[in-house]
């Protein structure tokens, strides 16, 4: 029998490299990232990091609001993401940064691959959209959106997704990453 379970162990982690760059890898966007990478940043500047390399290869896990979340801690002002609901005729509600934001100021760049989806990939989006760090990698799934499971009868079920999320310059990232 399998049983799902969540991922134990720390969702972010982090060393001093050569060069005094700041190597931060976040596995997952659970509840309550933003805090961690807030923690690992804070102990790396204190270790002497001068720049960071944030890592969200092979990343999907997690909320959206939570890879938001964490890109606010990143970008100070400008548009983190669009909602884009199913009528893509109505804009869509723009997620813009707030007062208080953008607290980490430490240059950046962000590795991705194409394991990288969801809320890594709305995080990755947003600190590229607003040139506050690079992407390296590889091209990202594209698969930035919301789903829910819709319960059919005879013990089918729909996976639904009901919005989607664009990069800060509104485009989607749907089989483009």
């Amino acid at each position: 029998m399998l049983v799902r379970e969540k991922v134990a162990g720390p969702q972010v982690t982090g060393r001093l490299l050569a060069g005094n760059a700041g190597y931060v890898r976040i596995a997952s966007f659970r509840t309550g990232v933003d805090q961690e990478i807030r923690k690992q940043v804070a102990t790396l500047t204190k270790a002497g990091a001068v720049s960071l390399i944030l890592d969200v290869r092979r990343v999907a896990e997690g909320s959206i609001d939570n890879g938001i979340a964490a890109a606010r801690l990143f970008v100070k002002s400008g548009t983190l993401a669009t909602r884009s609901g199913r009528d893509p005729k109505v804009g869509g509600d723009v997620i813009a940064a707030k007062a208080g934001d953008g607290e980490i100021t430490l240059p950046a760049l962000v590795l991705v691959s194409n394991g990288t989806s969801g809320p890594a990939e709305v995080f990755a989006a947003a600190l590229d959209g607003n040139t506050r760090a690079d992407l390296v990698g590889e091209r990202t799934l594209g698969r930035a959106g919301v789903q829910k499971l819709v319960t059919l009868p005879e013990g089918r079920g729909l996976w639904l997704t009901y919005a989607k999320y664009l990069t800060p310059a509104a485009r989607r990232s749907r089989a483009k990453g």
